[in-house]
């Protein structure tokens, strides 16, 4: 075999070299998932944004006056 006529050093070297690659390897490969996945939220909450900055159907006033409560009948009332 490749290793068997290598000093203990270089094997340990070599072994070294591999786990760090890997590590390396590992390390590049989440970061792109990261990245891909910070993507895909971003463009979840945009249009999450869009929908709720959307008027409600039949309402042609901004959504904050369409969505409060009617006024209480006790108001209406004179005193």
């Amino acid at each position: 075999m490749f290793l068997s006529n290598v000093s203990i050093g270089k094997r340990l070297t070599i072994v070294l070299g591999v786990i760090l690659a890997l590590f390396l390897a590992t390390s590049v490969a989440a970061v792109y998932k990261l990245r891909q996945l910070s993507d895909e939220i971003d463009a979840m909450i945009q249009d999450n944004v869009k929908t709720e900055r959307a008027a409600p159907t039949g309402c042609a006033t901004p959504r904050p006056a369409c969505s409060a409560p009617p006024p209480s009948p006790r108001a209406a009332t004179p005193a």
